[in-house]
């Protein structure tokens, strides 16, 4: 549990949209991981199967909440080493700070797919045939997903950020 913990609680709370319910969904995955192991298949990753359970959780949760719950920032994210450069600079950590606010505050926009495959390919880095394995679906409807989900967060930063994307927003001729 403690190794998988903190991607759990990153996975639901990109798909959930806060940290509250990131929590809620991180107990019930490892509570459901705890009853079902003996379903896992060994010949398959763990955390895929992991990362389907945490998927299937998320969205059970996102059903039953009676209202929406908008996305927050959440500042353990703000620190993630990954986003983190070393040599930048303190306009450039700025500029970096404002581009993940930024695409939290248009991950609303998507469906719960959509920013599921987002997350998974984009942020976490996983092949389209392994989303399609934790999904249960084709890795064409995971293309699929991913485009939409990149072309309505390109279409967000141009309408309420240009100023964030190369060229500083300016119209190509």
């Amino acid at each position: 549990m403690a190794r998988h913990e903190r991607r759990v609680w990153s996975l639901a709370f990109q798909i959930a949209g806060n940290a509250d319910d990131a929590r809620e969904v991180t107990q019930e995955v490892f509570l459901r991981v705890h009853q079902h192991l003996g379903s896992y298949d060994p010949a398959r990753p763990f955390a895929s199967w992991l990362y389907r359970i945490t998927v299937n959780c998320s969205y059970d949760y996102i059903k039953r909440r009676p209202t929406h719950t908008p996305l927050e920032a959440v500042p353990e994210l703000d620190r993630d080493p990954r986003l983190a450069d070393a040599g930048a600079g303190p306009e450039r950590l700025l500029a970096d700070r404002e581009l993940r606010a930024a695409l939290r505050g248009l991950l609303h926009r998507l469906t719960p797919q959509e920013r599921t495959v987002f997350v998974l390919r984009d942020l976490e880095g996983l092949p389209t045939r392994e989303i399609a394995y934790i999904l249960r679906c084709t890795a064409i409807t995971v293309r699929r997903h991913s485009s939409n989900a990149r072309l309505k967060l390109r279409e967000g930063i141009a309408r309420r950020y240009p100023d964030l994307l190369p060229g500083g927003g300016e119209e190509e001729a």
